[in-house]
């Protein structure tokens, strides 16, 4: 019996969660779109001037049907995925720990090199990171998965957490990495800057943007 780790043929994948990812990555893309041409730093004060019914009528929509739904629907399915990857390769005795270590560390290093090289508002090197701690709770009871699951869900205080951690024990104050541009100089340098000074300034707004990935 082989025991290597394949991708899945057409015919064995389950067209229901296609579509489901599908479905969830169109919503991500509607939440991020708004910061797509802007800066993450700059987003309050533009869409305070998009006044007007044509505008507040998509902010009402993105609001009431979009922000909050989409990331939890698409990182629910990303466990369920590699939940039924593992089941499957075990089934068939041919699961590999080190194929997904490798998955996942790709799975990272591309959302690095997304960062770096096209938008700071990457996810997909979260999802690699986390992909890590999934190999672990896969060998868990599931008495313990719902315990760890509720607690996951119901814990109050991730933000005063991370407050707690990364500002006042480190010093980290993700705003400073932004704070000596204006919008006027941010929008110069993303439309007439270098390359190189497209990645530094990516590289600020993702520390930027990390600020804003605890539950608030």
């Amino acid at each position: 019996m082989s025991n290597s780790v394949s991708p899945v043929s057409g015919s064995e994948r389950i067209q229901e969660l296609d579509i489901f990812r599908g479905f969830a990555i169109f919503g991500i893309f509607m939440v991020n779109i708004l910061v797509m041409n802007i800066s993450f730093l700059y987003r309050g004060e533009w869409t305070a001037e998009q006044i007007g019914w044509l505008q507040d009528i998509p902010r009402f929509i993105l609001e009431e049907f979009f922000y909050g739904k989409f990331f939890t629907i698409f990182s629910f399915l990303f466990g369920v995925g590699v939940a039924l990857q593992i089941s499957k390769a075990k089934a068939k005795g041919s699961y590999s720990r080190s194929f997904f270590i490798r998955r996942f560390t790709s799975l990272f290093i591309f959302g690095i090199a997304h960062i770096l090289f096209i938008w700071s508002g990457d996810i997909l090197h979260i999802y690699g990171a986390l992909g890590f701690l999934l190999l672990g709770f896969f060998k868990l009871r599931a008495k313990w998965l719902i315990w760890i699951a509720a607690i996951v869900f119901l814990f109050p205080l991730y933000f005063q957490l991370f407050e707690w951690v990364v500002v006042q024990q480190f010093g980290f104050d993700h705003m400073a990495p932004l704070a000596e541009f204006s919008r006027g100089q941010l929008t110069a340098l993303k439309q007439n800057g270098t390359y190189l000074s497209g990645i530094s300034l990516r590289l600020k707004e993702y520390a930027f943007v990390m600020g804003y990935v605890t539950p608030q």
